[in-house]
């Protein structure tokens, strides 16, 4: 189960340093980890990473919290941008058939 959670967080690192030339540092809370477990199955995490990473293009680095919600897969993160290479994994979740989590 941790496994999933280290390869999301290996994968936007990589995709972030591909698209972005940057090298991220990502720290995810125990929240996040109950949530991304709880809420996302394996065809979900390549959406959940693309969701990440716009999440981290868009966050200011001001340490307050950033709700992203991409359009496309309805996945919401939320995001702490800790400088400008290091964000903090909050929540997530996902929107099916008009319910949405929090």
């Amino acid at each position: 189960m941790i496994n999933i959670v280290k390869k999301v967080v290996t994968e936007t690192t990589k995709k972030i340093l591909e698209n972005l030339g940057i090298r991220a540092i990502i720290k995810n809370s125990i929240h996040f980890q109950e949530r991304l477990l709880e809420r996302f199955n394996t065809e979900d995490i390549p959406q959940l990473e693309r969701a990440i990473l716009k999440a981290f293009e868009k966050a200011q680095p001001n340490g307050q919290a950033f709700r992203y919600t991409h359009p496309a897969y309805k996945i919401t993160v939320v995001v702490k941008k800790l400088g400008t290479n290091c964000i903090e994994l909050v929540t997530c979740w996902k929107t099916e058939e008009g319910v949405e989590y929090a």
